[in-house]
């Protein structure tokens, strides 16, 4: 009598005492903890750069389950029932975050359409993108970047939203250096191009000394990726130098641009052809033809 008692007590209070459904708080929380464990998972796994790791998308998702907001580590009395429900609460999220990881050009689309880009999402989608391509080996890279039109999406957004005016977003380093190799891939150089010498002029030239420094800092990475692009992704090594002097002999010869200021946006971009230059044992006379022309 007295076991019959107990089960019967354990069903009523199962019963009673379902989980309640997650509020809007409570839901919002969840999905901020969500996208922290995903960024830091990527961030840690694939560091930022032109240096991308060949991994496959499935990797960093097998890595971002494994978290603790995804892997089992409920309190084990909790019922099937109860966790059952708990899985069906974090599935749409997780399907999210597969859908970004395994088809980043769509997701950004629909983050555009939505009106719900922004840098943010525009990194992690070329980031994601760029890793797609790299363990992928039915295609060539370059092709596959090009085919993809991240880039070209990226620029149009840029366009739609008002930010290819206010060039706000050269600030970002990481953004600028992940969106160099697909527009390189793609053949899109003007818009760069149109950046680097609106950067020269006085009406995007910041108020303070030390923001000046900081902005041609920031261009003169920009620069450099576009020509760690070309060498890679582009025509290689002579375009990528051939490049460089076009962008200097520009800035130098503006009106707006002092030589030092030109000096420094090119000192970054100018160390690393001079290592590639070496590195690859290129003839001294492309060499002397490069320097010369910087000369004249």
């Amino acid at each position: 009598m007295r076991k019959s008692l107990t089960l019967s007590w354990r069903f009523l209070t199962s019963k009673l005492h379902q989980p309640l459904p997650l509020n809007r708080r409570e839901s919002q929380q969840l999905l901020t903890r969500l996208n922290d464990s995903f960024n830091r998972n990527l961030d840690s796994q694939y560091p930022q750069g032109l240096g991308y790791s060949e991994h496959s998308p499935d990797h960093h998702i097998n890595s971002l389950l494994k978290s603790p907001l995804f892997g089992d580590q409920r309190p084990q009395h909790l019922s099937s029932s109860t966790r059952g429900i708990e899985t069906t609460q974090n599935a749409p999220l997780v399907r999210d975050l597969m859908f970004a990881v395994e088809q980043p050009v769509e997701c950004l689309k629909q983050q555009v359409a939505g009106g719900k880009a922004n840098i943010g999402t525009a990194k992690l989608a070329l980031d994601n993108q760029m890793k797609k391509t790299l363990a992928s080996s039915s295609l060539d890279p370059k092709e596959s970047m090009k085919t993809s039109e991240i880039g070209s999406l990226v620029v149009n957004w840029l366009w739609s939203s008002g930010q290819y005016e206010r060039m706000e977003f050269i600030k970002d380093r990481t953004f600028t250096t992940r969106l160099m190799p697909f527009l390189v891939a793609e053949g899109q150089y003007k818009p760069v191009w149109e950046w680097l010498q609106r950067s020269c002029t006085s009406l995007y030239q910041p108020p303070t000394k030390e923001a000046r420094l900081s902005f041609h800092k920031d261009i003169g990475a920009m620069l450099k990726a576009l020509l760690q692009s070309e060498v890679t992704y582009g025509l290689g090594l002579e375009s990528a130098i051939q490049m460089f002097m076009t962008s200097y002999k520009s800035m130098r010869l503006s009106s707006h641009t002092s030589i030092v200021i030109a000096q420094r946006i090119h000192a970054s971009a100018g160390a690393y052809l001079t290592w590639e230059f070496a590195s690859l044992g290129a003839s001294a006379n492309l060499g002397d033809h490069a320097i010369q022309d910087l000369e004249r």
